[in-house]
């Protein structure tokens, strides 16, 4: 009997079934097009109603958000077997609208602030004021020149037909006086800063600054950046004035005109001198001399480079001194009579010096 070997075949293992792909659905197309919607809607109100105020649209912009978190909480809820994804097109677009709308919201504020209708507002104001000013402080004869600078808000809307009385309140006022001098000290150009603060009652609110100084002499000023010093004494404000230093004791140079300390000292009834050494350009001043009576006056003048005009005059404008017609100097004038002189100095980039020196 023949044996044969017979192999047995294995079972088929059953084929698994086919994965599903999990099926996606976008969100943000929705959010899009209401956001789209919005837009223009806004574009057109701010071109068809001109007291539509298009800063709205970007108060509202949050709004975005809360809708797109609205979309996906309603998706998953309603399809819960479909995976979600975001629309990447529609949040760029989202992303652009929300920028428009800040720009939206910025424009008109600068056009309030550059625009036009605001540059005459606030130049009609500043000329209003000026000439306010102007006529409050025509008897302070101690004042050689104002500088006035006023600004309103940026966030307010302004027109050519605003009144005077409307934007005051708004406004930020800076002042700046030029005071003639010289002030021999201190406290006589403190009592003259006293006088003119008087005149700015009323400008308490809308004043941000007040300075006052005098180049003629001591070179003394005042700053003033709050709106309750306006108040203040004049001793307290000469408390709050800064002088240069006038110290002379010490000094190695000697007071005959040959060499002198760099700067202007101003120590009259004794001496004036002035060093230019690091030049003086186009520059011109006053300041007084005053006398009780008959005085001799050494005037000394030299230039390396540069002119320089000096002037005596006596108090109805006649002049008593012109270095210009001067051929030697130290040269010896005489003051005939007790009064208040004026020395008036024109440099064009003068180097040198000068002194007058008080000889009676």
């Amino acid at each position: 009997m023949t044996e044969q070997n017979q192999t047995t075949p294995a079972p088929e293992t059953p084929a698994s079934p086919p994965v599903r792909e999990q099926p996606i659905r976008r969100v943000g197309t929705f959010t899009m097009g209401v956001a789209l919607v919005a837009a223009g809607i806004t574009a057109l109100a701010a071109m068809f109603f001109p007291g539509f105020d298009p800063t709205l649209a970007f108060r509202l912009s949050p709004l975005i958000f809360l809708l797109l978190g609205a979309e996906l909480i309603l998706a998953h809820f309603q399809f819960p077997n479909v995976r979600l994804k975001y629309d990447f097109l529609s949040t760029v677009v989202c992303f652009f609208l929300l920028c428009a709308a800040a720009c939206l919201a910025v424009i008109p504020s600068l056009w309030n602030y550059l625009g036009p209708p605001a540059m005459e507002a606030r130049s009609q104001l500043q000329g209003q004021l000026e000439t306010q000013l102007r006529q409050k402080l025509s008897d302070q004869q101690q004042i050689e020149g104002m500088y006035l600078q006023v600004e309103l808000p940026y966030y307010e809307r302004y027109t050519a037909t605003d009144s005077y009385e409307e934007l005051l309140p708004q406004s930020n006022i800076r002042l700046h006086f030029a005071l003639f001098g010289p002030y021999g000290d201190a406290q006589s150009f403190a009592q003259d800063c006293a006088l003119i603060l008087e005149k700015l009652a009323g400008l308490e609110e809308q004043l941000n600054w007040v300075k006052f100084s005098c180049r003629q002499g001591p070179d003394f000023s005042l700053y003033l950046n709050s709106p309750f010093r306006l108040n203040f004494s004049p001793e307290q404000l000469a408390s709050m004035v800064e002088s240069p230093e006038e110290e002379l004791e010490g000094s190695e140079e000697e007071l005959d005109g040959l060499e002198i300390d760099s700067g202007y000292v101003y120590s009259w009834p004794d001496f004036v001198r002035y060093d230019t050494q690091g030049g003086m350009s186009a520059h011109s001043f006053l300041f007084d001399l005053p006398v009780d009576g008959p005085t001799q006056l050494l005037v000394d003048l030299a230039t390396e480079s540069g002119s320089l005009q000096l002037q005596i005059l006596a108090e109805d404008g006649t002049i008593l001194f012109d270095s210009t017609t001067q051929d030697a100097f130290p040269a010896q004038i005489s003051l005939p009579a007790a009064g208040n002189y004026r020395c008036q100095v024109n440099a064009d980039h003068h180097v040198g010096f000068f002194t007058l020196e008080n000889l009676s």
